[in-house]
């Protein structure tokens, strides 16, 4: 396997690993990869009846490379991505959108949540990981 594919394959499988870590926390997978006219989204979830959580997994040799690996412009482009999942959201066109049950866009909080694996340790959950200014 070519150095780009096997980084692509650990990025598919943290991805899985992350979303199956969130589901044993009781939140509601929406979308895996999931690609949206402002980008990607590696997990959307729900946590709880009226928070959206748009997760970024990272997997490198340590938690900490994981988490230093996000940056500004990285955050950016997830916001840009949340800003057109709640466009989808007001059209009907979010896989898994009855998940989000009775919440409606005016009460819909969106939070940033990232994942961190690395080998041999389990995944770090960093919640509301950053706020949009």
């Amino acid at each position: 396997m070519h150095k780009k594919q096997a980084a692509h394959q650990l990025g598919l499988d943290a991805e899985s690993r992350a979303a199956e870590f969130l589901r044993r926390k009781k939140f509601k997978i929406l979308a895996e990869r999931l690609r949206t006219a402002g980008g990607e989204i590696d997990v959307l979830a729900m946590d709880g009846k009226d928070t959206l959580v748009v997760v970024e997994v990272k997997a490198r040799n340590t938690l900490d490379d994981s988490l230093y690996s996000i940056t500004p412009a990285k955050r950016k482009r997830l916001i840009r991505a949340a800003e057109a999942v709640l466009a989808m959201v007001q059209e009907g066109r979010l896989p898994h959108q009855e998940l989000i049950g009775q919440a409606s866009l005016a009460t819909l909080n969106i939070r940033f949540d990232v994942v961190a694996i690395a080998p041999d340790v389990p995944p770090m959950h960093l919640v509301d990981a950053w706020q949009v200014e």
